[in-house]
Formats: C-alpha cells, structure tokens, sequence
C-alpha cells in the first residue's frame, strides 16, 4: 500500500482475486465463481484437495497460488469456522490484500465464539477482515463479487454504496435499485466485524470516486469516534449518507443482539444522534431505497434545496394528494400568483394554484405543458419541478404525450426535473428515455416527496452549526458522594446544586439545614419557603416535601422531616428554598449510559411531557444551533412562546442553558451515570434549576435518570 493510500483500496479494487474453499456442493463458493469467472477479473480457486472446480483448475492453498508468482488483491474464504481463521492467517502472512470470512460460528454464538473471533483479529494482523458472519463485497461495475449470494440479480452499476450489518439484505437493497433505476457502486455486509467495521468502510467510500452516496442499515456501532468521524468525514466530502437502524422495538433489539453478538442501542438516542451528524434517516429498507433514489439519478450540480417546488399534474384528485403529502413531508410548494398570467395563456380554464392542474388538455396537447415547463424554470421562485403522471411504463403513449415535453426543456436549465408516476411499481424501459436526458424519474407520489425532502435535508444542512465542541476541560468528580439503595452514590443536594451553578446553570437559593442545627433558623430569603429532605431522590414519592411554609411553620415542618428521615433511615439534612411563582417548566437530562457516549434530553415539563410526549435528544458536546434545534422540536404549538399571554422562555438564555449542560455531561463522562434538573422552571424573574439529582457511575448496567427515561418512554 503506497503512502496515503487508503488500506481498504486494494480489498475493494481488486484485479487479483482468489475463492478459498471453492467447491462445486457449496452454493455460496459455487455463486461467487460463476459471478466472476464472466468478468476479466484474474480469478482463482482454492480447493486442498486440489480437483477441478466448474471446469477450472484449482491450487490446493493460498501459498502454492502466490508461489506461482499471482499477488492476491482479495480473498473470500468459504471454509468452516476453524479453517477460515487458518486461511486468515495464511492470507496475512502472504501478504493479501484483505480477506472476506463467510462463515458463522463467531461472536454471535456466545463465549466460545468470542473466543475464535478474538483469535481471528489475533491472526489478521493489518491485513483488512470483511466479517465473519457476513456476505461480503459486490461492485457491480467491476464484476466483484467477494460474496456467496446469487449471481443472477440484474443489479446496476450506479453510484449508491450500501453497507449493513446483515448480510442477507445485502442483494434486497440491490433488487430494491432495479425497481427504482438506481445503481451501486458497492454493496457491503460487515458482519461481526472482528476487524474491519462500518466506519472504515465509510471513511473508504468517503474518498471513493465512484460513489455519490452511502447508504446504511445499522444494528450496532461499535467504535462512537470513528463512525461519527467517518460519517463526517463523508458528509463534508459531499457524500450524503441515509441510514436504517434496525432493532428499534425491544424485541427487533434482543433479535439485533443475538444477530451480530453486540447490544442493539437505543433506537431514539442513534436516530437523534445521526440527525444531529447531518444523517439522513429512514423508516424501513423500502423507505431507505426511496430517499436514496435523486442522489444516484441527478448530477450533484442540479441537487436541490427544495426551496420551491412546483408540481404539474393532469388530475385534481392528483394534485390534491400531492399538496397533503407535500405539507406532510414539509416540502415548501410556493405560491405562483406572479405566474397567473404566463399559466393562463396556456391553459386558460386552470386554478393557478400550486400544485397546478394542467386539466385533460395535456393529455392530448404537449404544448400545454411545455409552456408551463418553461414558465417554471425561468421562475425566481421555483428550483424544482415536479411532472406527476398517472401513466407509466405500458403506457408509453400516453406516458410520452403528457411528459414527453420535458425532454426538450430538461437540457435548457440547471432546475430539477422529475417524473414522478402516481403509482408505486417498478420503472421500466419507457422511462430510461427521460433519464438519458438529464431528468429524474421516480416512482410513488411519497417516495417522490421523501426523496426531495432527503435531497433538501442534506443540502441545506450546515456541518459548521452542528460541530461538537472540543474546548472543553474535564470536571473532577465532586467529594460530597452520597449513598442511597434506590439509585447507589449519588451527590447531595447541595453538591448537585453547586455543581450546576459551577457550570453556568441558573439554580433557585437554598439553605441546607444539618440535623445538629437548631430548628429556629434565618434565612437570606423570604416566605413562603419550601421543604425537603435534601439527599433523598425521588422525594415526592416518599412524602418528603413541603410547600407553602410559613415562617411560623419552618420549625414545625423541619422536625416533621426530620422525624420522616428517622423513621425511614434517611439523611436528615433539609433543603430550603424559596417557593416560585412558575409559570412552566421543562425537564433537562444528561446521561452517560448509552452505548453512543453522552446524552443530553430536554422536554417539556409537567403534564406536557406526559400529555404530549415531546422530548429532544443530543449527543454531548454540541454548539448552541444544535440545542435550538432541540428546542424547536419540543416546541409544539408554540408552548414556549408564551401561548395566549402566557410568559414565553427566553430563547437565548434557555439555549445557553442547554448548550452547558451538554458541556457539563461531556466533561463529567468518566463518572456521571445520570443528571436530572426538573423541574427547570420559568418564573417571573427567568429560568431556575429547582431541583436536580445526580447520580454518580459504578458500573454502565443501571437505569437511564429519570429525565433520559422519560425520553426513552415517550419517542
């Protein structure tokens, strides 16, 4: 490998292939040399016994082939368990360009597995391991196919690389392209990655010139760092990459695990984070292949903000499902009432009303809707068009005279054009015309809209205003550590009070009152106070807190709680704090638990979170345009704004809030497990920290804080 060069190149161009274990009974080695034996790759079997394989002669190992002078680019090894580590280790000592290992009996099988799996990386060495437990490799522009799947799938060559943990949706994803004119540039199973994983092959495909976008299905990440590295690395190379993460149920996360021998995350925490990494993230295997349909199809210099759609169609009923789907997708369709004039002329009888109804009379008339064509592109407003026709392939005639107008106008602008068939079936040969010309051809009025508004997301999205931060020193975990049964070490309230305020947190004044002071105490605030039992979590749940005491009340409630405590073998400090007039209030977590690193939650407080069940989540550290995006998504109708003379939250100040706490979770990681602040509330003078509970690690198998729960609970 030359300097600089990137280790995964020559595994993945490779001219120099051999099929270890090749054998006429086995039908994964029997598909990958039929698949190969038609290209010019230069192919050879491995077989120890030595005998002819489908008419090819075969050398009995690795070493008797390299010692004839072949230097291998790649090996795919369809052998049993234990000799696949073996070849591995040949390969490695051979000097191979990389290895794919199809067999199981890995991770995924337990103890003994994760044993042979650790040997196997042991073996490897440097050399790249596609696997084991995988398909492998298929590049259909270069007749590569390190893979056991079948040979006869009619999948194109394009510019879509796919990459997933399962390798049996390997060749699906590749039939899904067929039905959309989508092509790949590679089709990727990473298995069990005992050594090479999803994030190298993305930072591969990041400077892979053959690939325009990646698409993934996820079940775990393995290396946080890396896969957002690489994920980043792509994005700002202007790769668009979308993403399916399976397991999202409990059930589809035990399946997940027992599937790749690794804990499927947290399905709300990985959606969110890749969101927040500029992600593109889909429903479903159909809906993956959907979004990525104008990244293969349109060139990256007509790719589109979607800042204004307009849609041509020849129904009403069309035209209506459009507007919903549109308004559904949050596809922006402009006004065209400065283009009344120029429309009429051409269909003097039509509502100029976008999406527009060309009526029958495009149907049999192509002028109508190549002047309307025309009308559009040379519109300020517009910077996509949308043709949506009711006829597809079988229907060429009709097909041609309602869209056919497009295939002059096509090559006059750099606007999007897209034909879009109403109905959901495969594109066929009639419409490849449409595509020659520069034009998009998709199938489905949503998928068509999914796949603007994937187009729309990825452009517009800034890397510079989702950065993460990297300026940020660790905090030292505080000393006043306080141990309880229901949540183990945890910090005191006063601890957890100071270390929010240390941090830029607004916190409501309290006094701690120790179970040595006297009951008559002063305080720097006035009445009316509330009481609580101050390193006690959960304390509602236990009756520990008191509102609305008066001062002629305070010595009678502190004895109260301080014989609770007794009774129940609490600490007997109490907190005392004025009680606010709060108009709303949010909750506000961090959590250190996940398998993707820190956390941060906010949502709305109260009966909202219940009731609505709005709740934003982030990955810790982020910049201050990550949390208003956090804000924004929780702020449904308008509730902190301040709806019908309500008060509204400070928007700057909530963010910088926000925007710490995300900071805070980021420094404390080695040692925070949880942080809750709820309620943070509004009240007349700002935002307070009321209360809050921090809970300090022991281990990463405990629950989420109340705050991440409530997350978890309600997306």
């Amino acid at each position: 490998m030359s300097d600089g060069e990137h280790r995964l190149k020559r595994l993945f161009q490779a001219r120099s292939v051999a099929i270890v274990g090749a054998s006429e009974k086995g039908m994964r080695a029997r598909n990958a040399i039929t698949a190969m034996s038609r290209t010019d790759l230069d192919l050879h079997l491995v077989n120890r016994r030595g005998d002819d394989v489908l008419g090819r002669s075969t050398f009995r190992s690795l070493t008797d082939l390299v010692g004839t002078g072949v230097d291998v680019d790649a090996a795919i090894i369809f052998t049993n368990t234990t000799t696949s580590i073996d070849v591995t280790a040949e390969a490695s000592e051979l000097g191979v360009g990389g290895v794919v290992v199809n067999a199981g009996g890995f991770a995924e099988a337990g103890a003994d597995g994760q044993a042979l799996q650790e040997r196997l990386v042991r073996v490897a060495g440097t050399m790249p391991v596609i696997g084991p437990n995988c398909n492998g490799i298929v590049a259909p522009g270069r007749g590569l196919h390190l893979a056991g799947s079948p040979t006869d799938l009619p999948i194109a060559c394009g510019r879509v690389a796919f990459v997933t943990h399962s390798g049996a949706t390997m060749m699906p994803m590749g039939i899904a392209g067929v039905e959309r004119m989508v092509g790949y540039s590679y089709l990727v199973s990473t298995g069990n990655e005992a050594v090479v994983d999803m994030a190298e092959v993305i930072d591969y495909l990041s400077t892979d010139p053959d690939t325009s976008a990646i698409c993934l299905l996820i079940e775990t990440i393995r290396n946080p760092s890396a896969f957002w590295a690489a994920v980043d690395r792509a994005i700002a190379s202007g790769k668009p990459v979308l993403a399916l993460k399976n397991g999202r149920s409990a059930r589809g996360q035990a399946i997940a695990k027992s599937h790749t021998g690794a804990v499927a995350g947290e399905a709300w925490i990985y959606e969110s984070a890749l969101r927040q990494h500029g992600v593109i993230v889909a429903n479903d295997l159909v809906d993956l292949a959907d979004r990525v349909v104008l990244f293969d199809q349109v060139p990256r210099a007509k790719w589109s903000r979607v800042a204004g759609l307009a849609v041509a169609s020849g129904s009403g009923g069309f035209v209506t499902m459009a507007s919903d789907v549109c308004a559904e997708e949050g596809v922006y369709l402009p006004s065209l009432d400065d283009l009344t004039h120029q429309i009429r002329e051409a269909v003097p009888e039509a509502a100029v009303v976008n999406p527009l109804d060309l009526t029958g009379r495009a149907m049999t008339d192509p002028s109508v809707m190549e002047s309307v064509l025309r009308t559009f592109i040379n519109s300020p407003e517009v910077d996509t068009v949308l043709i949506q026709s009711a006829v597809s392939d079988g229907a060429a005639d009709a097909l041609s005279a309602f869209a056919g107008p497009a295939l002059p106008v096509a090559p006059e602008t750099d606007k999007l054009i897209i034909v879009g068939s109403i109905e959901g079936g495969a594109i066929g040969k009639e419409l490849q015309r449409y595509r020659d010309q520069g034009i998009a051809v998709t199938r489905g009025l949503r998928a068509t809209v999914r796949a603007l508004r994937s187009m729309c997301d990825f452009v517009a999205f800034e890397p510079a205003r989702h950065g993460t931060r990297s300026d940020i020193d660790p905090v030292p975990r505080p000393c006043e550590v306080v141990t309880h049964p229901s949540t183990g070490q945890m910090l005191g309230f006063g601890a957890t009070m100071e270390l929010l305020a240390a941090h830029g947190v607004p916190v409501a004044p309290y006094a701690l009152i120790a179970p040595s002071d006297d009951e008559s105490v002063k305080l720097p605030f006035g009445a009316p106070y509330v009481l609580k039992l101050a390193d006690v979590p959960h304390r509602s749940d236990i009756g520990a807190v008191r509102i609305g005491v008066t001062d002629a009340d305070l010595p009678e409630i502190i004895g109260e709680l301080r014989a609770l405590a007794e009774r129940r073998g609490e600490p007997a400090t109490v907190a005392v704090q004025p009680q606010y007039q709060i108009s709303s209030e949010l909750l506000v977590g961090a959590n250190s638990t996940s398998e993707l690193g820190p956390v941060v939650v906010v949502g709305l407080g109260g009966v909202f979170v219940e009731v609505m069940r709005q709740v934003a989540g982030r990955l810790a550290p982020f910049e201050g345009a990550e949390a208003l995006c956090m804000l924004d998504e929780i702020n449904v109708g308008g509730v902190l704004d301040g709806p019908r003379g309500t008060q509204s939250w400070p928007q700057d100040a909530l963010v910088d809030i926000v925007r710490r706490i995300g900071d805070l979770a980021h420094a404390s990681e080695p040692w925070l497990e949880s942080l809750d602040i709820n309620p943070m509330a509004l009240t007349p003078t700002g935002i307070v920290a009321v209360d809050g509970l921090v809970i300090v690690r022991e281990s990463c198998d405990t629950e989420l804080g109340s705050a991440v729960a409530a997350g978890l609970a309600s997306l």
